[in-house]
């Protein structure tokens, strides 16, 4: 498959992501706990593996603390791979992808006031903030490597 066609999955693929984050912030906050509460439970064992006492709140706090970063990440690398397979003028579109971050950011704090439990944190929109600038990051890379054709013909620019 043109990777340029698939412009359009990657634009499917930011709105699920965009989606799953405003059903994640509509979570009571037993309902958000339990859901990470997998991932900590092997971070727990990893540590007890190691022969030390497992701090589960510092643990609780740093899964879901990477789940706001990496589900950011995702969005905006979504975005941003769109925009690459869409244009050639990329870097005219950072802006777009950053603001969207920033955005949906704001709106999932706003939407975490009204679930039993939960509260919205500033710290939080820096967290998602930062993982949509890694993620634009990632994307000037690849545009990069895009336009010196350094991916080979399975990145065949035609439509």
């Amino acid at each position: 498959m043109n990777l340029k066609r698939m412009r359009y999955i990657f634009l499917f693929l930011y709105v699920v992501i965009t989606v799953l984050i405003f059903c994640n912030s509509l979570r009571d906050a037993n309902l958000s706990t339990e859901q990470s509460s997998g991932i900590v439970k092997i971070i727990e064992n990893l540590v007890m593996a190691l022969g030390k006492k497992p701090d589960t709140d510092a643990i609780t706090y740093s899964v879901r603390k990477a789940a706001h970063f990496i589900e950011f990440a995702a969005q905006a690398g979504m975005l941003g791979l769109f925009f690459i397979f869409t244009s050639d003028i990329f870097y005219n579109k950072i802006i777009y992808i950053l603001f969207s971050g920033l955005l949906t950011a704001c709106i999932d704090e706003f939407l975490q006031i009204f679930p039993a439990g939960r509260s919205s944190q500033v710290s939080d929109i820096f967290i998602d903030f930062t993982g949509a600038v890694v993620a634009v990051l990632v994307c000037i890379l690849i545009f990069n490597f895009k336009r010196k054709g350094r991916f080979g013909v399975w990145m065949d620019s035609g439509s």
